[in-house]
């Protein structure tokens, strides 16, 4: 139990938000720099579109993908008569999506070894 506790401290080396405040920080400094040297304001745009679109996809790969595929895993599981049937996902994201991804894990895990009382009335 000691072991799971220290390898997801030691796992968690930014969190969510962090994250996206450095993508957004660099994303605005950015920014900032191509609207202040390029003279033209087509220019400027396009650099902005361009640095829109890497921000969109960072965001997506960071975020989004690994939480569509932590909820496709939880939507394809299901009870069956040998206990729950869980569907795991990797998610290597170091952050608090992968502790919840562990944590569904272990749930499925518990449910498969607690005593189910229904049949003892």
């Amino acid at each position: 139990m000691k072991r799971r506790a220290r390898r997801g401290s030691e796992n968690m080396r930014m969190s969510i938000s962090k994250k996206l405040l450095i993508v957004f920080t660099l994303f605005a400094a950015l920014l900032w720099l191509s609207l202040r040297l390029l003279e033209s304001w087509i220019a400027a745009l396009a650099v902005t579109v361009i640095l829109g679109a890497l921000f969109y996809l960072t965001l997506c790969r960071m975020i989004v993908k690994p939480l569509q595929d932590l909820t496709m895993s939880i939507i394809e599981s299901r009870p069956t008569e040998r206990g729950f049937e869980y569907k795991p996902v990797e998610i290597h994201t170091a952050d608090e999506i992968e502790l919840l991804n562990d944590a569904f894990r272990r749930m499925a895990n518990d449910l498969n070894h607690t005593d189910d009382g229904r049949g003892s009335v």
